[in-house]
């Protein structure tokens, strides 16, 4: 164990509480303030600086390769961070909304992950009796879940992570209501999502790592059945703040390679298939 600890200190990936982390979260805070007081109002699009949203796979292939193996380290170091129940990959919700920003410190992790998925079940309308498709499903922690609250819902994961889906097949495989496609989203056929078969399409920390929104919406709209509802929980900024747009230069791209932080707007801009709200 001290030797994994030892790696993901190599990261910038510290035990919670430690002073480590402490001084790191100090260093984080200042750069982001810095950037974003720096573009402070700059709405121009990505297109000014030569990235489009428009354009390409979904995902770029050299982001799908160093994602993949981002997600392929051994199984042990994800649980040294990651909540024990449910392996959320993602940020958890500890009580923030708007009109209070005091977080609940009594709060576990597993438990603030919790709150995020209930929080995502109420915005997303997910109801039971219905068929979900996961896009990323990561280590399989929502759709599980899911599973437990909704005796009679249906689920298609989406993941190509080699180690992710074992972990998924252990936990999840054995229930008929749950079915996983390994593959990446440029590699999806219609064979593996037939047309009009989901009521809900969802993501958890998934449109960072898309390079082509308009694409992906496209295959959205084409495998929502009529009335159906896609959510999406991303990472975003108010400002258009160039290098966060590149996955090559972003920070975020040492955890989350292949990353993008979009502008608030961008998404309302691919509107051509999918009714935005």
């Amino acid at each position: 164990m001290t030797n994994i600890l030892e790696q993901l200190a190599e990261h910038d990936i510290h035990p919670y509480g430690s002073d480590a982390l402490l001084r790191f979260e100090k260093q984080m805070e200042k750069y982001f303030s810095r950037e974003y007081e720096r573009w402070r109002g700059n709405r121009e699009l990505p297109e000014k600086y030569d990235i489009s949203s428009f354009e390409g796979d979904i995902a770029k292939r050299d982001s799908h390769v160093e994602s993949i193996e981002h997600y392929n380290k051994a199984f042990k170091i994800y649980q040294t961070f990651l909540d024990e129940e449910y392996m959320v990959y993602t940020m958890a919700h500890y009580g923030i909304t708007e009109s209070s920003l005091v977080i609940d410190e009594t709060l576990t992790l597993a438990q603030a992950q919790k709150n995020k998925f209930d929080l995502i079940i109420e915005r997303a309308d997910i109801k039971n009796g219905q068929s979900i498709l996961e896009l990323g499903c990561g280590f399989g922690g929502f759709s599980r879940y899911l599973l437990e609250r909704f005796p009679d819902i249906r689920i298609t994961g989406i993941n190509p992570s080699p180690v992710q889906t074992d972990h998924l097949k252990e936990i999840l495989l054995n229930d008929d209501r749950f079915s996983l496609v390994q593959k990446y989203f440029d590699e999806l056929t219609q064979e593996d999502l037939p047309d009009a078969s989901f009521d809900r399409v969802l993501s958890i920390g998934v449109l960072e790592a898309v390079t082509n929104l308009d694409k992906l919406f496209q295959l959205i709209s084409r495998v929502l059945k009529p009335g159906g509802k896609t959510f999406h929980h991303f990472i975003v900024s108010t400002d258009t703040i160039p290098q966060f747009l590149n996955a090559e230069s972003t920070l975020m791209a040492d955890y989350f390679p292949g990353g993008h932080i979009w502008p608030y707007e961008e998404p309302r801009r691919h509107n051509t298939h999918l009714q935005l709200v």
